[in-house]
């Protein structure tokens, strides 16, 4: 995907907010709530049954969110953890989709307005499928390849993996009091969701 289609499409939705998760957050609250990937708010899996239960719940949100074969913008940072205890399983997924450098400039600093930074991402048009980025999801989950967003062409929802979970931004307070009263199981027990 061209750099400016994808920052105009990104603007519609988010205005001069950069495609990252914890400024989304930030700047976006009432648009923004997180499930967790495990019951109990257990951050990382330790067995089979456990990524399995890790990928249904992320597979289950974001094709409710994004919806089925649905025309969408992986946004990823091209980082492999280097204290990871393994290697990326994800590579060929993510070499498959033909990611293109995005490079993001803000003018200042959200944390200090006195400098400016630079964000290296890389972007590839996607059609979500439930699936079809279960070794993507594996390594994000296990915190070892860097923050991603999905971000819907149609609606401009995001679904964010971390390691331990996603944070979810759609159109409107309305649409997440929704999504989260359907995935309260999910939620966090913290008073703030986190």
């Amino acid at each position: 995907m061209p750099d400016d289609s994808f920052r105009s499409l990104w603007r519609s939705y988010y205005g001069d907010c950069p495609p990252l998760g914890f400024l989304l957050q930030e700047t976006f609250p009432e648009r923004w709530f997180r499930i967790h990937s495990l019951p109990g708010s257990k951050r990382y899996a330790e067995t089979a049954v456990e990524l399995g239960t890790i990928l249904s719940r992320h597979n289950a949100v974001a094709t409710e969110l994004l919806g089925t074969d649905a025309p969408c913008v992986l946004v990823t940072h091209p980082h492999v953890n280097p204290l990871a205890s393994r290697r990326p399983r994800s590579g060929r997924q993510l070499d498959a989709l033909g990611l293109e450098p995005l490079m993001i400039v803000v003018e200042e600093s959200p944390r200090d307005p006195d400098e400016g930074w630079k964000i290296p991402l890389a972007a590839a048009q996607i059609r979500w499928h439930p699936d079809a980025l279960d070794d993507v999801l594996a390594d994000v989950a296990e915190d070892i390849i860097g923050p991603m967003l999905i971000v819907s062409m149609e609606t401009g929802s995001v679904y964010a993996p971390y390691d331990g979970g996603a944070d979810l931004f759609v159109g409107s307070s309305a649409e997440r009091d929704e999504l989260r009263s359907r995935y309260a199981e999910w939620l966090s027990p913290h008073p703030s969701g986190l």
